[in-house]
């Protein structure tokens, strides 16, 4: 009985925390400044090629949802949520507020990286919603790739985020190695791809694309199966990492 009190206790304590993080970052100008600047590719990228064919603006879309959104847009939000956020929180001896409160520190850590999850997520959503309307003006694209687009989003989300988190507290300035992360990976994945890609996260992501449509390229000797366990252990190792890492961090 006194496991199931606790476990309830946990997870409500958890849910104010992702609850505190989430209104932060609406209220913030750093929040706003992520939502407004991640639309902008949305707006822009439909008017530079107009789409004259059904089958174009599909390519166009997933292009535009991969190379832009998966490939950057989203890791750089991840970062400046995950990494830039707890960090400057941990500078300013804001989460000492949260500490002195009767939760553990891999609990923070981990509703941390759930906070984190959703706020990213609901503005890739937003973002690929726009991206879709704009391609899709005559409702010819169909809805299933804007589901799929989701789908690999979230993924992306999971995996840098808990990269981020990670950094956050393993460094005292994250925001420069996280950029170098997400370049290093972009660039790895291109020089790479003579060697199946395998280098790249974001190759691996595109790669559990292949199995949803056609119009996501697929890395040769590579399944979406191998994919998904490698992106599995990343993310993980890198979450372990950041609780063991918090462990030990003097925030007091």
């Amino acid at each position: 009985m006194s496991i199931g009190v606790n476990l309830r206790d946990d997870i409500l304590r958890g849910i104010i925390l992702v609850q505190i993080s989430l209104v932060q970052l609406i209220k913030s100008k750093r929040g706003l400044a992520i939502i407004v600047l991640s639309l902008v590719p949305s707006i822009l990228a439909p008017l530079a090629i107009r789409p004259s064919s059904t089958l174009q603006a599909e390519r166009l879309f997933v292009t535009a949802s991969s190379v832009l959104y998966i490939g950057v847009i989203i890791p750089l939000i991840c970062l400046m949520l995950g990494a830039t956020t707890v960090n400057a929180e941990i500078e300013s001896k804001k989460i000492v507020q949260v500490m002195v409160r009767p939760i553990r520190r891999a609990d923070i850590v981990f509703w941390k990286y759930i906070g984190v999850i959703i706020a990213a997520f609901m503005i890739a959503v937003i973002d690929s919603a726009v991206l879709y309307n704009a391609y899709t003006g005559n409702g010819t694209i169909s809805i299933e790739l804007l589901y799929d687009v989701w789908y690999l989003s979230g993924i992306c989300v999971v995996v840098y985020s808990s990269i981020f988190i990670f950094i956050s507290f393993a460094i005292k300035k994250p925001l420069l190695w996280g950029v170098f992360i997400i370049l290093f990976d972009r660039i790895a994945g291109f020089l790479f791809f003579m060697f199946s890609g395998a280098m790249s996260i974001y190759n691996h992501i595109i790669n559990i694309g292949s199995n949803l449509d056609s119009l996501f390229p697929k890395l040769a000797d590579i399944s979406t199966l191998d994919s998904s366990i490698l992106l599995a252990i990343i993310t993980l190792s890198t979450l372990i990492f950041s609780i063991i890492m918090f462990q030990f961090r003097d925030v007091l």
